[in-house]
Order: structure tokens, then sequence, then C-alpha cells
């Protein structure tokens, strides 16, 4: 059974009648893993392409 992290959400008003709580943090945590891991997969994968096309 998944907890709030943070409680104050539980008080908080839904302004999507669907989304419980927990719902929301996890939608979140995708969401922000996700921006967070594009940031560095753009760069990465531009090195990466520049080292192939050096030889």
């Amino acid at each position: 059974m998944p907890s709030l992290v943070y409680p104050f959400y539980a008080m908080a008003p839904r302004l999507f009648g669907d989304v419980t709580p927990e719902l929301d943090q996890q939608l979140a945590g995708i969401l922000v893993f996700g921006l967070g891991n594009l940031i560095y997969f753009v760069p990465i994968t531009r090195n990466f392409m520049r080292l192939m096309e050096a030889e």
C-alpha cells in the first residue's frame, strides 16, 4: 500500500477529481525523473555522436 511522502498533500484540494494524492506524487516523480534524465541524455548523445564522427 503506497503512502504519502508529503502528508500535507492529503489535505490539499484536488484539482482533478480522479487523481488520488498517492497517484499525484507518483506521476510527479515520473515527470521529474523523465525530464531530469532528458537533461543528461541530450548532451551525452551529442558527445557520443561527436566521438563516432571523429574517426
